[in-house]
């Protein structure tokens, strides 16, 4: 980062001490802002913090084989602990999806549409956290 020299800092120092009142925006056209390409932070990438941890045999197959496998063991144990944060964070969200769950099992013709919409929200909320 470029430190500002000392005439800059006063300059801008006179500046925050005009009140928005007195400045002229009349040279500035008003545009509405276009979000509709936005993206939230397309750039971001999660650190990586390495460290062991002992998993017993039962949670190590279920995680290579189970829904929240992954390509790797790590990929799948990330995936399965930020599921379960989620479930943390948005208890209402997962409420809603019980009850999903149990009005399948209520009446099982609606069995493969909800299947499909509750995978596809799965997928969404997956892909979104990384």
């Amino acid at each position: 980062m470029v430190k500002l020299t000392d005439e800059q800092k006063a300059m801008l120092e006179a500046l925050d001490k005009i009140p928005d009142e007195e400045i002229d925006f009349s040279d500035i056209p008003e545009r509405p802002i276009d979000w509709s390409k936005a993206r939230i932070a397309p750039f971001y990438r999660p650190m990586w913090k390495y460290f062991s941890l002992k998993l017993d045999q039962f949670a190590l197959d279920c995680l290579e084989v189970g829904p929240a496998g992954g390509k790797t063991l790590d990929e799948a144990v990330n995936k399965a602990l930020r599921a379960q944060m989620f479930r943390i964070k948005f208890p209402v969200r997962v409420e809603k999806a019980e009850k999903n769950v149990r009005r399948i099992r209520e009446s099982p013709e609606e069995i493969e549409s909800l299947y499909e919409i509750q995978k596809q929200t799965i997928e969404d909320t997956l892909n979104k956290l990384g």
